[in-house]
């Protein structure tokens, strides 16, 4: 790990909600983003801050990549379009949660394919 010093220990592969009132859907398709990246050998953090106050849905890293996860409830072509230029030099997913099954098996085998996982 590149920055282990600067992890917060406290904080890693510990599940957060956004507040009171993220959707369940929208925490389901989290909570299963964070289990994939932790069963793939990432460090995962919810609800992590980044630089200029932006506050990611997942932060994952490992020794090799670091991965930024949005999950989306309402997303516009708009909204997607700057956070696709915020995170321009890092890996950025996005999950449409309006795409992804309400069926928590598939729900997993979805998010798998779109982290190429």
């Amino acid at each position: 790990m590149k920055n282990k010093d600067k992890m917060n220990w406290n904080l890693v592969n510990k599940l957060r909600p956004h507040n009171k009132n993220e959707t369940l859907k929208h925490f389901l398709v989290k909570a299963t983003t964070f289990k994939i990246l932790i069963d793939n050998n990432y460090f995962v953090y919810s609800e992590h801050q980044l630089r200029k106050g932006r506050v990611a849905d997942i932060f994952a890293e490992n020794k090799e990549t670091k991965i930024i996860v949005e999950v989306e409830t309402k997303p516009t072509k708009k909204h997607n379009k700057e956070l696709i230029e915020f995170y321009k030099n890092e890996t950025l997913y996005i999950i449409d949660t309006k795409k992804i099954s309400n069926n928590i098996i598939e729900m997993e085998e979805e998010i798998k394919f779109i982290l190429g996982m």
